[in-house]
């Protein structure tokens, strides 16, 4: 059970950091929370289970620069939806050692999104290839005529 978001008297825009520890709703409606928060910066989601995949439209978060999404099942269709042109960081953590990423999730949500990631911090296992392309973004972006920024990736066994 969730509450419905109209219930609560905020003003989502206005809100900078999110947190949302335990989600246990089905995409379409973390989609449609998030949504109501167009100005987020930085956004925690914890799923507590392997939320239903349901057909919804794209996210686009202009303004998120640092994604950490924590998870016991696979979050990559969540992923698939998301178009975050700022985002500089990304966390994945998850409290199953055995979990990895689809081939082609990371590395596609860098290109849809057009973003520049500079922290890539996952304790979820990553498939080679995608490591290799992220790592090669990075070398594009670093031949960019401005300073590059620092970059660093943590990837545990």
């Amino acid at each position: 059970m969730y509450m419905n978001p109209g219930l609560i008297s905020i003003t989502w825009d206005q809100l900078r950091h999110v947190m949302f520890d335990k989600v246990s709703m089905p995409f379409g409606a973390v989609i449609a929370l998030l949504k109501r928060c167009a100005n987020v910066i930085e956004c925690t989601l914890c799923f507590d289970h392997k939320p239903l995949p349901e057909t919804t439209s794209n996210l686009v978060l202009r303004h998120l620069q640092s994604l950490c999404l924590i998870f016991d099942g696979q979050a990559d269709r969540f992923l698939g939806l998301l178009v975050l042109p700022s985002l500089r960081t990304l966390k994945l953590d998850s409290t199953k050692e055995w979990l990895c990423w689809s081939k082609g999730a990371i590395p596609q949500l860098i290109q849809r999104s057009g973003c520049h990631i500079e922290i890539l911090h996952s304790s979820v296992k990553i498939h080679a290839d995608d490591i290799a392309s992220v790592l090669r973004e990075i070398q594009l972006f670093l031949n960019y005529p401005f300073p590059p920024p620092l970059f660093q990736i943590q990837l545990w066994k």
